[in-house]
């Protein structure tokens, strides 16, 4: 499915497009928190019906999968799969036996030199910040667990975030938060996607995806801030690819059309809101 079939090309940079992405940002918000809970959280629970019982803090019953690597779902475990190992351990053991672990009010934080004031007030801080911007969905979708410990190995794609013991200023650690929430929410999307369609490709392919999502939606906090440290250059190499052939790039992910719709949406050099409407998605009731 390419991402721009619903599209008029032609209007992708039609003069005064920063205007309408201004006015259509909160629908591309809602966009994306509606295409996770109608076709990622379903599958999610399937997956980890135990974890949801155990780890949601969520009144809505919304899954806090943060706690969990499921970097390792694939078509044939897509159920069953838990963790990769950290210290010869599963994650989901070593969560189990991290003393003094406590909920905050939307994620679970461990700390190995039990300073937890110090790091709660500081993450809380963060996360107001990000709140006061309403990207804060990113992190009550993706985000559950927080260590604050260097010993902790970090799995590639997980859903979980290790800060570095030492202090942080608000804006700061935000972009960190941010960035490392919108890529466990995108590669939520991407397993999901994966193991459905039956895929044998692994995440590593999508790195540049995951990069270009991460850097528009902190590109996007510019925009609702003011703050340059969340600024994105138009032309930008770390982006991997310019505005002028990244449609080229999302039309050549084909197994993954929820996710290549969802970098359309955000990324910040187009008209985004062409995107949002006529989505074949839409259209559907689940991924399949």
């Amino acid at each position: 499915m390419s991402v721009d079939k619903h599209i008029d090309k032609s209007l992708l940079f039609r003069e005064g497009f920063p205007l309408n992405n201004r006015l259509y940002t909160h629908l591309i918000s809602g966009r994306s928190i509606h295409f996770f809970l109608q076709f990622v959280e379903p599958e999610l629970l399937k997956a980890y019906p135990d974890y949801h019982v155990k780890l949601t803090s969520d009144s809505r019953g919304h899954t806090k999968q943060g706690a969990i690597d499921l970097s390792v779902l694939g078509r044939k475990n897509y159920v069953s799969s838990l963790a990769k190992t950290i210290s010869s351990e599963r994650l989901s053991d070593h969560l189990l036996t991290l003393e003094g672990a406590v909920w905050q009010k939307d994620y679970l934080l461990y700390c190995s030199d039990n300073n937890y004031d110090f790091y709660s007030e500081i993450l809380k801080k963060a996360c107001n910040y990000i709140t006061d911007f309403d990207l804060d969905f990113f992190l009550k979708l993706a985000i559950g667990f927080v260590a604050v410990d260097e010993s902790l190995h970090r799995a590639n794609f997980s859903n979980y975030i290790l800060l570095e013991r030492k202090p942080y200023n608000t804006e700061e650690l935000a972009k960190i938060l941010l960035s490392e929430a919108v890529k466990s929410y995108l590669s939520l999307c991407l397993r999901t996607e994966l193991s459905k369609f039956n895929s044998e490709e692994g995440l590593l392919k999508y790195i540049p995806l995951l990069q270009i999502f991460s850097k528009s939606v902190l590109h996007e906090l510019y925009l609702r801030s003011g703050n340059i440290l969340f600024k994105l250059d138009e032309i930008d190499s770390s982006l991997y690819f310019s505005y002028s052939n990244i449609l080229s790039y999302l039309n050549s992910l084909e197994e993954v059309p929820l996710s290549s719709e969802l970098v359309a949406c955000w990324y910040p050099f187009w008209d985004r809101s062409l995107f949002i409407f006529n989505s074949p998605f839409d259209r559907k009731n689940s991924i399949l």
